[in-house]
């Protein structure tokens, strides 16, 4: 059965309406609600191979959003484009943090504690 996955635009216009220039706690909520519903769907269910061209797009950008939309709701500043209307300030304690997300869930880590190190596969 075909993955049923939203529209190019839906996902462009859900991303502006709701993680957009200006940004708050609730509309992000409401944003990772809408978006994990498909994540959650092709994340346990879904082979890339048996998708189409449109649907690995769609699926990427889903991803692309979900990442997104959790960043910006644990970063509770403002700070150049990423712009939340309910913590106005750039904060200082922010400065030097990174939201780092993966497999193993969401990290949030000072530069201190980056590492630099990246593998080839070629």
């Amino acid at each position: 059965q075909p993955l049923q996955l939203p529209g190019k635009l839906e996902i462009q216009e859900k991303m502006m309406a709701y993680a957009g220039i200006i940004r708050t706690e609730s509309e992000l909520i409401q944003l990772d609600t809408w978006l994990g519903q498909y994540v959650e769907r092709f994340k346990t269910h879904l082979s890339l191979d048996e998708c189409t061209e449109d649907e690995i797009l769609k699926v990427f950008m889903l991803q692309t959003a979900k990442l997104i939309t959790n960043a910006a709701k644990l970063r509770k500043e403002s700070k150049g484009a990423h712009n939340r209307a309910d913590f106005p300030l750039e904060k200082e304690q922010w400065k030097n943090i990174h939201i780092v997300q993966s497999q193993k869930g969401v990290e949030m880590r000072g530069k201190k504690n980056e590492r630099h190190q990246i593998k080839m596969y070629g």
